[in-house]
């Protein structure tokens, strides 16, 4: 959404899930109309070289009590202020720093005054963004982030930050702000879990593939070891690109790229059941260019460094052509779910963080290949449980 930044609220389930409990808001419309002459008035006083006090009066204050909130305390110190406001009877606290500064400075700085009241939310204000972080979950770095600069002019976002942000919804015995992260964080969980059935099958696909030619694989007694090693360092290909073109690490702003060389392009052609032709060789140019990088015109992609891309890390998967099919199963296990009734929907990787990632790889290692002999057409490989590789 435009002027909404962050994943303290995951944004497939804003999607969805956050829309239903909009659609139950009710924000008033007088404070709908306070919170835009607020942001109006504050973009059009406030700048880069507003003094903090400055930014208190002419913005956070007149914002705050637009939202509802009663300002209780105040502290000025040298180069921030510490505001403390209450949501209903329940205590939030304010950091207003120096304009530009809430999303620079140090991370633990607007959780301290928090902790000191035993706040469970805690704002950060400079002028050019509100953003509320959670005191109790110290650790985290998930946040939501309203960029005021466009809020007047966003009526979606506007209405979101009234009915997200306002004292009635972070205060009262049943916040709904509360409710939403914690609906939010439960869509987490299932969608890891979605993710970690779907990285079993990938890899069950990836193996078969794999292990077919024979001569480029060494096994071990029953054990494919070779084989499920080259499996896994293609399957760890697969999940890198898509977190990373969900997190806009390579350049999928560049039309070229976005549509010859993303995953993201290849799923929604497979989605949408059109012809995907080469499939494997389009997966082996992203490979090259993740590997080595270019620079061509105006697109660029910066080289990945470490070992993950290196041909000697899957020579089976370098010098042989893996079944497209295979490949097709593998990458849709990775990037859709099936819900109730049988629709089809995305994995938005986004949402997933490095230690849901890390989660997912630490179930796979309880699972190991074994072949399965005397079987028709030939000896097959499939993943069974043990605690062994672990």
């Amino acid at each position: 959404m435009t002027g909404v930044r962050g994943d303290l609220i995951a944004r497939s389930f804003a999607d969805a899930g956050l829309k239903r409990l909009a659609a139950g808001m009710a924000v008033e419309t007088v404070v709908r109309d306070a919170v835009r002459r607020a942001v109006a008035a504050a973009r059009s006083t406030l700048g880069p070289a507003a003094s903090v006090r400055a930014l208190v009066d002419g913005g956070a204050t007149p914002l705050l009590e637009a939202l509802g909130y009663e300002i209780t305390a105040r502290a000025d110190q040298s180069e921030a202020c510490v505001l403390e406001i209450s949501a209903n009877g329940r205590p939030v606290s304010v950091l207003v720093t120096p304009w530009g500064t809430a999303t620079t400075g140090r991370r633990r700085d607007p959780l301290l005054p928090a902790i000191a009241v035993d706040a469970r939310w805690s704002f950060a204000y400079d002028g050019a963004v509100l953003r509320v972080v959670d005191a109790h979950r110290a650790w985290t770095r998930q946040h939501l982030e309203v960029d005021l600069r466009v809020l007047a002019d966003v009526p979606e976002a506007l209405e979101l930050c009234c009915g997200l942000l306002s004292a009635s919804s972070l205060g009262g015995p049943a916040p709904l702000f509360d409710r939403a992260v914690d609906l939010s964080g439960r869509h987490r969980a299932s969608l890891c879990r979605h993710l970690a059935a779907g990285v079993l099958s990938a890899t069950g696909h990836l193996l078969r593939s794999v292990d077919r030619p024979s001569r480029w694989v060494r096994s071990v007694g029953t054990r494919p070891v070779a084989a499920f090693d080259q499996a896994l360092t293609v399957l760890y290909r697969l999940l890198f690109l898509l977190f990373a073109e969900a997190r806009g690490l390579v350049p999928v702003w560049h039309p070229i790229y976005r549509r010859r060389y993303t995953l993201e392009s290849m799923v929604d052609a497979l989605v949408g059941a059109r012809p995907l032709p080469g499939l494997w060789d389009t997966l082996q140019a992203i490979t090259r260019l993740a590997r080595s990088g270019c620079s061509i015109d105006d697109l660029r992609v910066t080289a990945f460094n470490g070992r993950l891309f290196a041909p000697r890390q899957a020579p089976a998967a370098e010098r042989t052509r893996l079944a497209d099919p295979d490949l097709k199963q593998a990458l849709l296990a990775l990037a859709t779910t099936t819900a109730s009734g049988g629709t089809c929907l995305r994995i938005d990787y986004h949402d997933l963080d490095v230690e849901q990632l890390g989660t997912v790889y630490e179930q796979l290692l309880d699972y190991e290949p074994h072949r399965l002999a005397g079987r028709r057409g030939g000896p097959a490989v499939r993943l069974q449980r043990s605690g062994d590789r672990r």
